[in-house]
């Protein structure tokens, strides 16, 4: 049997396993508490990905919203976590549930709770709808409650979203050229997609955009993601874009004869070099930003370090978790941060990753500067950075990283912590190589660990002295 995994970035289990009708009618109504706390007459937003279970979560999130009294509910079906956050801003939402598990496989599925400026909850409000949701959820069918289908609307407002956010323009379309494969994977971002390449005149072939068609994992990496290369050789396609269930998250991947493959030893290229990417260009051509930090996750590569630096911009780390970074970027009053890690840019007034906003940004610098996907990546800063999960039991895990951060400071290293006993821990083993380790917290049972450095060796060796040191701490924790 599996294990719920509850955290600040969402709720996510198996269906029928872990996550039961009941689970996620507790959570709606805990939710729902908490939107009616701070709003009357609350309207709450849902959307969902294309996970086959969607209909059950959805039904039971929705009784228990009711039963909290919620005012309203606007149901705008399948849709992007990106649109479904913006949904919630564009009609003025007391909130919003994205019900998602996000890169999780499809078996699996979850929510993510939102709050009316669309983005997820802060970490104090995820753990107080966290600890609400332990009470039983009471049935109630005889309250009305107001339900409107507002899907149309929802991607109208996203795309206007996305043309505002962005700056693109006609003029940047009509000078980019290449043809782009879009991989939706079944996913939800594929309605957006095909919308936001067809309205722009964006040269693109479309590739399993039916929901639910999923030909390859969820998660968009280099495992899952190798046989499209074979695919743009083969079509005469320059590059593609691959998408999560929910498309807050895109990889791009590029021919296996491409300069960038061939150095990095891999056709696809990670959200580290995508969130490196999207900084240089926005900080090209909004030369006022630079004085604002660029806030980022610890687990992001230091590559995005360097191109800020060319910038003479900073970048701030937080603790892995979108609503971190977020409540950081709005602290300091940054328009430009990200999760590398996780594939993904943020760009305000967005207050989540966004892959399809991603996309945006690169046509737009690839077709003012004149210059193919190729050319833009390998002219960034060079850096290899590798990850690898390993299995540790929940029960363990507090002690293991707490054994980690000795075991590496007895090494000399700095090592630098965050999140608390459960939260990250990054061991520098010179002033741009390192290692990170941390407790997933969408994932039971599973570390995340990260090396980072210039040459792909370094990061290579790194990693396998990472594995050894993680499973001698882990054997006597």
């Amino acid at each position: 049997m599996s294990s719920l995994v509850e955290s600040f970035s969402g709720i996510r289990g198996v269906w029928g396993e872990s996550l039961t009708e009941d689970a996620c009618r507790r959570y709606g109504f805990s939710y729902g508490q908490w939107v009616t706390r701070h709003h009357a007459n609350a309207t709450v937003v849902v959307g969902a990905d294309t996970r086959p279970s969607r209909p059950y979560v959805k039904r039971a999130i929705e009784a228990g919203m009711v039963a909290a009294g919620v005012a309203e509910i606007i149901d705008i079906g399948i849709l992007s976590t990106p649109a479904t956050e913006h949904a919630v801003r564009a009609f003025g939402a007391a909130g919003g549930v994205m019900i998602t598990a996000s890169h999780n496989p499809a078996e699996h599925n979850g929510m993510k709770f939102l709050q009316p400026s669309g983005a997820v909850l802060n970490a104090e409000d995820a753990a107080a709808v966290i600890a609400a949701s332990r009470q039983p959820a009471p049935v109630v069918h005889s309250r009305h409650v107001g339900m409107s289908d507002r899907r149309g609307e929802a991607i109208a407002a996203y795309l206007a979203h996305l043309e505002v956010s962005t700056h693109l323009t006609r003029e940047d379309v009509e000078q980019f050229h290449d043809r782009v494969l879009f991989d939706f994977n079944g996913g939800a971002g594929s309605e957006p997609g095909i919308a936001f390449a067809k309205e722009w005149s964006i040269p693109a072939d479309f590739y399993h955009e039916l929901p639910g068609d999923f030909w390859r994992a969820i998660e968009p990496n280099a495992t899952s993601l190798t046989p499209l290369a074979h695919k743009l050789a083969s079509e005469g396609l320059a590059f593609a874009c691959a998408f999560d269930c929910d498309a807050d998250r895109m990889e791009l991947v590029l021919p296996a004869s491409s300069r960038f493959a061939r150095a990095q030893g891999t056709p696809v290229v990670s959200g580290q070099y995508v969130l490196g990417l999207v900084v240089r260009a926005v900080l090209e051509t909004t030369p006022d930003i630079r004085s604002l930090p660029i806030v980022t996750n610890d687990a992001t590569s230091q590559l995005v370090a360097d191109v800020a630096r060319g910038f003479g911009a900073t970048v701030e780390e937080v603790e892995v978790g979108e609503t971190n970074v977020v409540t950081r970027m709005l602290e300091r009053g940054s328009v430009l941060g990200g999760e590398g890690s996780s594939g993904g840019s943020i760009v305000a007034p967005g207050q989540c990753r966004d892959g399809l906003q991603a996309l945006a940004i690169i046509v737009k610098y690839l077709a003012r500067k004149g210059v193919s996907l190729d050319d833009a990546l390998t002219s960034l800063p060079q850096f290899s950075t590798l990850a690898v999960k390993v299995q540790c039991p929940g029960e363990k895990q507090r002690a293991v990283r707490g054994a980690l951060v000795t075991a590496y400071q007895n090494t000399g290293a700095r090592v630098v912590t965050s999140g608390g006993d459960d939260g990250g821990v990054k061991a520098w083993t010179s002033d741009d190589t390192w290692v990170w380790f941390r407790a997933s917290k969408t994932e039971p049972g599973v570390f995340r660990c990260i090396a980072d450095a210039r040459e792909r060796s370094t990061a290579e060796d790194l990693l396998a002295e990472a594995k050894v040191v993680f499973d001698t701490v882990a054997a006597n924790a």
